[in-house]
């Protein structure tokens, strides 16, 4: 059994799969007899004995399970508020107003430590608040006022995207892919396991709203009997009769039930994507460097800000293609590499090496040069041979 769980996915059988079975058998239980349940075509939906239901669910189960798994980066953008900008305005608004809100926050608790700067409790007290401010602005909300989400998830998303531009100038959503090549396996087990709970939260969030959608469905059907659909069209409109709350109040309370649920299910995928957030930026915090060795070579940790330009601009636009200001930046790089300490000792060593050499090249020929020293220093050598012998 762990091998089979093991080849299928864990990741597929929690955050997909399980959802899905959940959302077949009550829409089979509860929905399918009042939907299909006059419907020839669609009869082996409602009449069917156990063996045949179990593997009807399994077989929707599965389909519905990987094709979440399949549609997971857009179903994360649906969340973020991606899809229908249009009709989510009024949330935008709204969230750029609580961004406003916080950096004046942020503003205020900055002024406000700069006045007390003599008492020092008071000072303390300041910079502990001003922290917490500013870590749940960039936490909740980019730092950038046109780049505001109409979701909560999406704004969440938004920020811990762009901490490691502003840390190191790396673009997150290009290098991501890349960097978890570097990260080492206890990190990545982690990274997994939060986006599977982020994954999982998300997708029961949505297969709870279409429980919600198909049970105010199956209301509206039960408050409006075929009967009355027929005394509409018949012309009889006083012989509408009058559908009996019991049988419409269970599907509304049941409507309203998978409702809150999903909507506990969404703040719990939000503090998901925040804990994912943070993983995120840990990741980038301990193995940018090794991916930048990786990429383009220990020298390019002597300047990394440059350098990830340099290999963004490498990824996204062909070499051919590069405009004349960056080349331009490539020469000028190369001319302070040409002035730096380590290329000046190379030529010191050149130029004094062949000081060396020169100084031997006269001391060899020196009887050409300089005359009487050779003449006493042969005189002292023949002395020195006249002794020995």
């Amino acid at each position: 059994m762990t091998g089979i769980v093991r080849e299928i996915g864990r990741s597929f059988l929690v955050s997909c799969f399980l959802p899905a079975v959940v959302f077949i058998s009550l829409s089979k239980q509860l929905f399918f007899p009042v939907l299909f349940g006059n419907c020839q075509p669609l009869g082996f939906l409602v009449h069917s004995g156990f063996e045949q239901a179990i593997a009807l669910v399994a077989v929707a189960s599965a389909f519905i399970g990987y094709l979440l798994w399949s549609l997971n980066p857009q179903l994360v953008r649906l969340f973020e508020g991606y899809y229908c900008r249009g009709l989510l305005r009024p949330w935008e608004k709204r969230h750029k107003r609580r961004q406003m809100q916080m950096l004046e926050e942020v503003n205020a608790v900055r002024k406000q430590y700069g006045t007390v700067c003599d008492d020092e409790d008071m000072r303390w007290e300041s910079e502990c608040q001003y922290t917490a401010k500013e870590i749940e602005l960039e936490t909740f909300y980019s730092l950038e006022n046109d780049d505001v989400m109409p979701t909560a998830i999406g704004n969440v998303f938004r920020a811990f995207e762009q901490y490691p531009g502003r840390r190191y100038g790396i673009d997150a959503v290009l290098f991501w892919p890349r960097l978890t090549s570097v990260i080492s396996p206890e990190v990545a087990r982690v990274v997994e396991e939060t986006n599977n709970t982020l994954t999982f939260l998300l997708t029961s969030c949505l297969m709870c709203s279409l429980l919600g959608v198909e049970s105010l469905a199956v209301m509206l059907i039960k408050m409006v009997p075929r009967s009355a659909v027929r005394c509409v069209i018949d012309g009889s409109f006083l012989r509408i009769p009058i559908a009996r709350p019991s049988e419409y109040c269970f599907y509304g309370l049941f409507a309203i039930c998978v409702f809150i649920l999903a909507f506990g299910l969404k703040h719990g995928a939000l503090k998901a994507s925040i804990a994912f957030g943070e993983l995120v930026k840990s990741c980038f915090d301990l193995f940018h460097q090794d991916l930048l060795k990786k990429m383009a070579g220990e020298t390019a940790l002597q300047d990394e800000w440059r350098a990830w330009t340099r290999l963004q601009r490498s990824i996204l636009v062909d070499r051919n293609a590069w405009l004349p200001e960056w080349e331009e930046d490539e020469e000028q790089e190369k001319v302070q590499n040409a002035d730096k300490p380590a290329s000046r000792s190379c030529l010191d060593h050149v130029f004094i090496s062949g000081l060396t050499a020169a100084f031997l090249v006269k001391e060899i020929f020196c009887g050409d040069i300089s005359a009487p020293a050779c003449s006493d220093s042969r005189t002292d050598h023949t002395a020195l041979a006249e002794r020995s012998l």
